[in-house]
């Protein structure tokens, strides 16, 4: 829905809470003073942070066969370990692009790296 909103809307932010039940009937909710889901709203602005700076669209990091994300690992992570033929990554002739969906490279590291290669230099990552 987000991404949605950042293209329908031009929204330049969206912004999540954490679902705090209010219903006390529906026994397949959670009951009423339960503590806000936080670990679910922290994936959720981890994944718009992938979107909006690390050139992922919204179908790939959730789609008909993983609906949600992944509460035990990071969107990035889980995305990776779904695409395991991506892996390893060559990051002497791998493009910025393809760095930046590295889990553990971030922006500046990926430009750097990119940088680095488009210079001719040696690159490595232990």
């Amino acid at each position: 829905m987000a991404d949605r909103h950042y293209k329908e809307f031009k929204l330049k932010r969206v912004y999540y809470s954490g679902y705090i039940p209010i219903n006390e009937q529906e026994k397949s909710l959670p009951a009423v003073g339960s503590a806000p889901p936080l670990l679910r709203e922290n994936r959720l602005y981890q994944s718009d942070w992938l979107m909006h700076f690390y050139g992922f669209d919204a179908t790939e990091l959730v789609d008909e066969k993983h609906p949600n994300l992944d509460l035990d690992v990071d969107p990035k992570l889980s995305w990776a370990l779904r695409h395991l033929e991506q892996f390893p990554v060559d990051l002497n002739r791998a493009d910025y692009r393809l760095i930046l969906r590295v889990p553990g490279i971030g922006v500046r590291s990926a430009k750097k790296l990119s940088r680095h290669d488009a210079l001719g230099k040696s690159t490595s990552i232990n």
